[in-house]
């Protein structure tokens, strides 16, 4: 976690990215999607400019209720048993990203939360209850955040999902789904999810999204 009014190098800040594998691989370099991202974060004000050369940002600071937010998410998890070994990548009042193993999905995310990305959380129980109950979740992305057999989808959950991307649960067999899930969903990804024996019949029409 970077120190209060901390400048930092933003050439540095996109190789830890690229290193802890934060940045989805596709068609363009790698360091580019990074920067973009990065970019993103400058226009949403979550990370400050701290000074540019040629038009091109090379000093950024973390905005400082961003990283209130963030310390104060951190010592939430942290104060009901979690494991200290996982990443706070993003936190804003609509989007949450965390990377490393967790026991048990939390509870404590804010129901204006509209991205989820959990990232090598290896969680044993099935997180699909609590993030379904999330009211304006519209994207949720899990990679390596599941070593369970079985997902369950309950009645009624997920009521403004739009998009899914389950990727790289290995041990995944069976997923099951309510009648009324996901009744907005537009996307659906799986991939690297080798034991799945069926996706579920009201996911078989659903567009499948790239791989990125």
């Amino acid at each position: 976690m970077a120190k209060e009014d901390q400048e930092l190098e933003a050439e540095n800040i996109i190789r830890l990215w690229v290193a802890e594998g934060f940045i989805p691989r596709g068609e363009e370099r790698i360091e580019d999607v990074a920067e973009g991202f990065l970019n993103e974060l400058i226009r949403r004000s979550l990370v400050q400019v701290a000074g540019t050369f040629w038009e091109r940002v090379i000093l950024c600071r973390v905005h400082d209720v961003v990283r209130d937010l963030s310390i104060q998410k951190a010592l939430e998890m942290m104060n009901h048993s979690q494991p200290s070994s996982f990443l706070l990548l993003v936190k804003s009042s609509t989007s949450c990203g965390l990377k490393g193993k967790l026991r048990n999905c939390p509870d404590a995310f804010p129901n204006s939360i509209t991205m989820m990305v959990l990232v090598d959380s290896k969680l044993i129980e099935d997180p699909m209850s609590t993030l379904g109950m999330l009211p304006n979740l519209r994207n949720l992305d899990l990679f390596r955040a599941y070593e369970g057999n079985e997902l369950t989808c309950s009645d009624n959950s997920f009521s403004q999902l739009e998009f899914l991307r389950l990727d790289g649960l290995e041990k995944l067999e069976r997923w099951h789904i309510g009648t009324s899930v996901m009744p907005l969903i537009k996307g659906l990804g799986i991939y690297d999810c080798p034991t799945l024996k069926e996706i579920p019949e009201r996911m078989k029409d659903v567009e499948r999204t790239p791989y990125r």
